[in-house]
């Protein structure tokens, strides 16, 4: 799952507003540590290293994406389907 800003500008390396995680075990995710604002929120299948931290990849991303809202302290649960690229 990549969950990033709906702000692209914010799309840079090693930026705290761009995210990435695998499934556990019983096929959830967890990110924590996401400042305050609205994101975009995809799970993916396969995503190359680097590349989800790339602004055309991001882009490409954006429309398959779930829209979501993060404030301070929040706990979000998405239901989101797997998007193939």
């Amino acid at each position: 799952m990549i969950v990033f800003s709906s702000d692209s500008d914010k799309w840079v390396q090693d930026s705290r507003f761009v995210r990435a995680t695998r499934s556990d075990a019983d096929g959830r995710f967890q990110i924590s540590g996401l400042p305050a604002g609205e994101y975009f929120a995809v799970a993916v299948d396969y995503v190359q290293d680097g590349m989800w931290n790339d602004p055309q990849y991001l882009e490409g991303r954006r429309r398959a994406a779930q829209r979501v809202l993060v404030s301070d302290g929040d706990t979000v649960a998405l239901s989101l389907r797997l998007t193939t690229p």
